[in-house]
């Protein structure tokens, strides 16, 4: 869990989710190694529920749109608690925090 000291700026969690929502287009491409940092960071922060955190953040799927279409194997809270580490940890990757 990141506590409040640790949170990233509204503006700079934009800029990652709009990298992440690139990542069909990084795939066309072939960018490995953005592929990999999302592919990665996604692993790390939910490594039991990767499929649905990889959507999620990539396609800008909800829980309960998840939990409607794919059954994911989780709560709502654990849910969210692993998307924002992602960012989180994205973010670190970045140097954005």
């Amino acid at each position: 869990m990141v506590n409040n000291s640790e949170r990233i700026s509204p503006f700079a969690l934009l800029e990652l989710k709009y990298y992440c929502y690139q990542y069909p287009e990084k795939v066309k491409q072939g960018k490995s190694t953005d592929i990999a940092l999302i592919e990665q960071t996604v692993m790390e922060a939910g490594p039991e529920i990767y499929v649905f955190l990889l959507r999620a953040v990539t396609s800008e799927k909800s829980y309960l749109n998840l939990k409607m279409m794919q059954n994911i194997p989780c709560g709502k809270n654990y849910f969210y608690d692993r998307r924002t580490l992602f960012y989180y940890l994205l973010a670190k990757k970045k140097g954005i925090v």
